[in-house]
């Protein structure tokens, strides 16, 4: 699942998932492999919008390291909100979010909930995890994944940006690169560290760490 705004890692990220669990499934490290997509965040949660991806087309998802956005969507639905998942015909009067995803997650049988996302997509997630274990006697083990790494660490002194443009033409394609060169005061003023941060553009999709 992916959950809240667009970011370039999201097919990505999707394609990596698939590729090391498919690995694992053939190399015989887990049997009864079942790869269940939610469409639009915690939407497709709540209303059961989802699919399963076809074996014959696991390998065809390596495609996605090459492309921005994400092919399941997006949503910014609050598991927490309950007024407006209300409005919005997501659940009924009377009931939590939070017990529609954990029904329907059940339902599903899902045993490892992959979420891509923000900090809210990844705390929900691990709240709706414990809520499972807690009122069902059920186990969802949640993986989060970061989308965004926000830039509010207080040892950082400053940051420079620049781009560059590159064409591959072989590829027919072009990238966008963002650099962010941010300068680390550690414990003294001349004990700096220049830490280079590579960017690039939606059309690359790798996540900065």
């Amino acid at each position: 699942m992916t959950s809240g705004g667009l970011a370039p890692c999201l097919s990505a990220s999707i394609g990596q998932l698939v590729h090391y669990w498919v690995a694992a499934h053939r190399a015989g490290e887990i049997s009864g492999l079942e790869l269940r997509f939610y469409n639009a965040g915690y939407r497709g949660i709540l209303i059961g919008d989802s699919f399963i991806l076809p074996e014959s087309d696991w390998d065809a998802c390596d495609d996605l390291n090459y492309l921005g956005g994400s092919p399941i969507g997006n949503s910014r639905v609050k598991l927490t909100n309950e007024k407006d998942c209300i409005q919005r015909g997501y659940c009924k009067e009377g009931e939590t979010p939070t017990e529609v995803a954990a029904r329907q997650l059940l339902k599903d049988q899902v045993d490892v909930l992959h979420t891509i996302g923000g900090d809210d997509t990844n705390t929900q997630a691990a709240h709706l995890s414990q809520y499972i274990l807690e009122k069902h006697g059920g186990k969802v083990v949640v993986v989060g994944m970061p989308k965004t790494i926000d830039n509010g660490q207080w040892i950082i002194d400053s940051i420079v940006f620049f781009t560059n443009f590159y064409n591959d033409t072989k590829l027919t394609r072009h990238f966008y690169f963002c650099f962010f060169l941010s300068f680390f005061q550690m414990s003294t003023p001349s004990n700096k560290r220049l830490v280079p941060r590579l960017l690039p553009s939606r059309e690359l999709n790798f996540l900065p760490m």
